[in-house]
């Protein structure tokens, strides 16, 4: 048997253990570089503002996306429609029907489609609608502000539903269904109203 050499004049094992450090870590750079991914989703498309073109006139997109529980929903462009107005007060708000309520100094009334039955209003900042029912029997101002609503949005019951929104009444109209969201007739757990 050979004699053993001194702890000094042996071969110092830190080579080789950063040889395989610097090898592993390599080798996870390159399973890093060529691991497959999932493509970034498309973000949703958001709605142009009207532009001039080179004859002056001004052109508006054909449609736009609102947010759903499924994600973006292709919809008619219901902002600039002539009938939909900006609410002066609420920036980003956007009355689709029915009157806001109040009068400016210059005695124009902010609201949309003229209507006793219900009021539509639409948050461009959250995307959401909401449809306050101001007529009895409930049903039919329901039924009324359901059928509105998809033709200006350009959407069959079934793409309504997972649209963010809230449908309710007032406590004055009727106090058995106000502060609940009623839900469009045609969509699951919907309110069944007299």
């Amino acid at each position: 048997m050979p004699p053993e050499l001194p702890e000094s004049s042996r071969p110092s094992k830190l080579p080789l253990i950063i040889g395989g450090i610097v090898g592993l870590l390599a080798l996870g750079f390159v399973a890093v570089l060529l691991w497959p991914t999932a493509p970034a989703p498309e973000p949703a498309p958001t709605p142009s503002l009207p532009s001039a073109g080179s004859d002056g006139v001004t052109t508006a997109p054909a449609g736009m996306a609102v947010h759903g529980k499924l994600g973006p929903i292709r919809v008619k462009d219901f902002i600039r429609n002539g009938e939909t107005e900006p609410d002066p007060q609420k920036p980003g708000i956007y009355i689709l029907a029915g009157s806001s309520g109040y009068c400016l100094t210059d005695g124009t009334c902010p609201g949309g489609y003229e209507t006793q039955d219900f009021y539509i209003v639409y948050d461009a900042q959250t995307q959401f609608f909401t449809i306050t029912l101001y007529a009895e029997p409930l049903s039919k101002a329901r039924a009324a502000a359901e059928v509105f609503l998809q033709e200006r949005l350009g959407l069959t019951p079934e793409q309504m539903c997972p649209l963010d929104y809230y449908v309710g009444t007032v406590t004055a109209l009727n106090d058995r269904f106000s502060g609940r969201n009623l839900g469009f007739s045609f969509c699951p757990n919907a309110t069944v109203l007299p």
